[in-house]
């Protein structure tokens, strides 16, 4: 069957797959749900610039991290929070600049863009004279009812992906390999440790909310991060090689070597994420190789060092595939 796409996954592709060179689309993305969880169907672009405005000096209160992926440049929005703050500048003349600067010449033109293109279905449409920002019905639906679980979770995804994005254009000329302290905790770069919780609401997006192992739906409470090839054998945490299973596919798993099959479905995931502009693809490259044949055959490298050393193979065939299991499966929903 043909994948014929809902305005809620036109809505996520635009926020988890779109080339993000700074986080406005994720401000903006921000204030449309607040707008349509209040039927606000038509608003002034002078309302939007405040919003907007309000929205970054609350998440860069006392110096935060970077939302521009040029090293050393700051946004316009930060610039005139500098201005507000440091220098005196009145906080309409700040938001003036922003509705014109970040929001008439940037993200309001772009944020329907995704590979270089328009999505079908927009989410708003500005006025003829620039002046008003009109809502489209889709938007309206989609989050008309903000405390439900599909609006909750879309706003989450907005939340996992502005933290994902900040901490890229943090280590953006950071040479060293992204890598996670044993306990699947702590992000580590430079003895500095960044929490690791953000990342897993952005990885289970990507995954579609399904566990990398059996494909049956996550759970917010029963999500384990885990490692394709054990951590026993490879002895590091490096990103390429980290996954979401539910808690079942976890512990069943354990220290066993994962089949093949597996591996050659993370190789594909880690090529996903570098060819969609994901934060972390510089991350992966680092780690993996400069070509797709040389990430192949990294892992696969990798691979099969850890099958030299451990020899138990989940399931006990390079073919088992739990995925396919309905026994199994219908444990992973009982226990779940």
């Amino acid at each position: 069957m043909l994948f014929a796409p809902t305005a809620a996954d036109y809505w996520r592709g635009l926020i988890l797959y779109g080339k993000n060179q700074s986080t406005y689309k994720m401000a903006l993305a921000q204030c449309l749900i607040n707008y349509a969880s209040k039927n606000s169907a038509k608003l002034t672009l002078d309302e939007l610039a405040e919003d907007f405005f309000e929205i970054y000096m609350e998440r860069t209160r006392g110096g935060g991290k970077p939302q521009n992926a040029q090293l050393g440049k700051k946004t316009y929005v930060e610039q005139e929070i500098d201005a507000v703050i440091h220098a005196g500048k009145s906080k309409q003349k700040a938001i003036e600049v922003v509705k014109v600067q970040s929001l008439q010449n940037m993200v309001l033109r772009k944020f329907h863009n995704l590979n270089n293109r328009k999505v079908p279905q927009h989410f708003y449409t500005i006025s003829t004279d620039g002046k008003y920002i009109v809502m489209h019905n889709n938007l309206l639906n989609l989050f008309e009812n903000d405390s439900n679980d599909k609006s909750q979770f879309l706003r989450s995804e907005i939340n996992s992906r502005w933290d994902l994005l900040e901490h890229a254009f943090e280590n953006v000329h950071n040479v060293e390999s992204l890598d996670v302290d044993q306990y699947l905790e702590h992000i580590i770069r430079k003895q500095r440790r960044t929490n690791l919780t953000k990342l897993v609401p952005l990885l289970e997006g990507y995954q579609r909310g399904r566990c990398f192992y059996c494909n049956e739906p996550l759970h917010i409470d029963n999500i384990a991060v885990d490692h394709v090839i054990p951590y026993q054998a490879l002895m590091h945490n490096q990103f390429w090689n980290l996954v979401l299973a539910d808690t079942f596919c976890n512990e069943n798993k354990s220290d066993n070597i994962a089949p093949i099959h597996y591996v050659e479905n993370l190789i594909a995931r880690n090529e996903f994420f570098i060819s969609s502009a994901h934060p972390l693809k510089d991350t992966l490259i680092r780690e993996l190789g400069s070509t797709q044949h040389q990430r192949s055959r990294k892992v696969m490298n990798e691979y099969s060092y850890a099958k030299g050393k451990i020899v138990r193979i989940w399931g006990g065939s390079d073919k088992y595939d739990p995925s396919k299991d309905p026994f199994y499966r219908s444990w992973v929903n009982f226990i779940g």
